[in-house]
């Protein structure tokens, strides 16, 4: 047995938790409760001053209950609609699953045999005059869903009259509204205030639906799920242009994996690689690719190509596109127009050092890339000023130099340069 801890510290947490109870519009978050309820976020049902007895009952008596958590020195008790959940070592916080106690601690009156007649949202209760069981709907079926891009502002309880606040996350910069959602009499959510919480798809959308012209990082979701922080060049040509990959120094290694690659690494303030998926969201449109690049020596050049596309995972990411828009460019077309067709990039899957699909060429050109057999475009390589494995972008085998600056960068266009 542990000993309770000091009455003063007591008396304080029952009365704050008293006043967050009678308030009824507001519960503590289930991180606020103490170790005992650290680290899980799936109960349901939060009930206080409770022993442990009825604790047990509480959940018997409700067929959505499948678990309880127990903490005996502050007398919580929360219940959980799932039959497995994080065992926890505190001391003093018992767990325990409806498996286990079913048989045990009966219910009062007739409920012990009634309860089973009763549905998943509903609750055996006993009439006070005639002590007659009956069920009743004391709870809302979980936790109300929370809207695209919030988050509850504290801790939901499900019981009847309970009142649900959300707000957009942190990364949502155009936040409209506030959803609150209450538990009604009948066991269902009802949204009684809605909130908008939307991601911009691309750069090119804060700049046409937000207004916003200044250059800088910015959190956008292409498919309205992931969300990606990226760098919004509003700038360049008009602006709206999502960087999907910036490199200025050497302080990011770009010798990285799948994975890696595939999720995107660095920081958008920096140097970074925005992720493969994210990549293929981007350019399932109509778009133009522009590729800015500067060498050790200063000089600076452009290349652009129409309706850039990459593949999704299945495809190994495959790239391709419709065309280089020489009119348009200031630099090769490194991409396509190699001196030998085994080193062009176009239709070529992508390749990292643990899935290198070309010849072992990852591995030798030290970056993941659309690589041929290999590649005279390698913008993924080691920051070098020399060498296959710089950040080279040529035609030419005899040309093969590094560059200090490269920015890969898309936007979406309705109308686009001429193919001829």
């Amino acid at each position: 047995m542990q000993p309770f801890k000091t009455p003063s510290f007591f008396s304080l947490l029952l009365l704050t938790m008293s006043t967050v109870v009678h308030a009824g519009t507001s519960y503590t978050a289930e991180s606020s409760l103490g170790q005992c309820f650290r680290d899980i976020s799936e109960g349901y049902i939060l009930l206080f001053y409770r022993s442990f007895v009825d604790c047990v009952r509480e959940c018997k008596r409700r067929r959505r209950c499948q678990t309880i958590r127990y903490d005996r020195g502050t007398l919580i008790c929360m219940l959980y609609p799932k039959s497995s959940i994080p065992q926890t070592s505190y001391s003093g916080c018992f767990q325990s699953s409806r498996e286990e106690f079913k048989n045990r601690y009966a219910l009062e009156g007739s409920c012990e045999d009634y309860h089973t007649k009763c549905t998943i949202n509903e609750t055996c209760s006993l009439n006070p005059t005639t002590q007659e069981p009956f069920c009743e709907t004391l709870d809302c079926a979980e936790r109300p869903a929370s809207p695209q891009h919030a988050e509850p502002l504290c801790y939901v309880d499900s019981k009847v009259d309970s009142v649900a606040n959300f707000q957009c996350k942190s990364y949502v910069e155009f936040p409209q509204g506030r959803g609150v959602a209450v538990c009604t009499a009948q066991g269902e959510w009802n949204w009684t205030e809605e909130i908008n919480c939307t991601v911009p798809r691309d750069c090119l959308e804060l700049l046409e639906q937000h207004g916003i012209r200044e250059s800088g990082p910015h959190y956008i979701s292409p498919d309205n799920k992931a969300v990606v922080r990226a760098f919004c060049d509003m700038e360049t040509d008009g602006g709206g242009w999502t960087v999907v990959q910036r490199r200025n120094s050497s302080d990011v290694n770009f010798t990285r994996g799948w994975k890696e690659y595939k999720d995107g690494f660095g920081e958008a303030t920096g140097n970074y690689w925005i992720g493969n998926n994210i990549l293929h969201a981007l350019t399932k449109g109509d778009n133009t690719l522009r590729i800015h690049m500067m060498n050790f020596s200063g000089t600076t050049y452009d290349a652009i190509y129409k309706n850039f596309r990459v593949g999704d995972e299945e495809s190994k990411y495959n790239m391709t596109y419709d065309c280089f828009v020489e009119v348009n460019s200031s630099a090769v077309d490194a991409f396509g127009n190699t001196s030998q067709s085994s080193f062009s990039a176009k239709n070529m899957p992508f390749s990292t050092f643990d899935n290198d699909t070309k010849e072992g060429c990852a591995n030798k050109q030290k970056g993941g890339w659309w690589y041929n057999i290999c590649s005279l475009s390698n913008l993924n390589g080691n920051y070098c000023e020399e060498g296959q494995h710089c950040m080279t972008w040529s035609i030419s085998v005899e040309h093969l130099f590094g560059h200090s600056e490269t920015m890969l960068s898309i936007r979406r266009m309705s109308e686009q340069p001429s193919c001829d």
